[in-house]
């Protein structure tokens, strides 16, 4: 569940477009699926870090120091639940 303001599609269309910002192959968000791998879309070290603070800004958010680990997020979909729980506070 995505608290307001956003709807879930929102939430979801904001959150592909960042990672296509942040992609080094510059992938079309309508393009990238939530099966795929952040490493296999062009996300590397420097711009995950780089998409994370994105992230944290647009859904005013904090990522924890533990967390940031491109491991942790090996693909979309997992970032998407990890994001969508801080938002609900988990």
């Amino acid at each position: 569940m995505i608290p307001n303001p956003f709807t879930q599609s929102d939430f979801d269309r904001r959150l592909l477009e960042i990672i296509s910002q942040a992609s080094l192959q510059q992938i079309p968000a309508d393009d990238i699926r939530m099966t795929n791998l952040l490493s296999g879309i062009g996300i590397d070290s420097l711009a995950f870090m780089e998409m994370i603070v994105c992230i944290e800004d647009e859904f005013k958010i904090t990522v924890a120091d533990e967390d940031l680990a491109m491991e942790r997020f090996d693909t979309v979909e997992a970032l998407r639940s990890y994001v969508a729980s801080r938002m609900n506070g988990v």
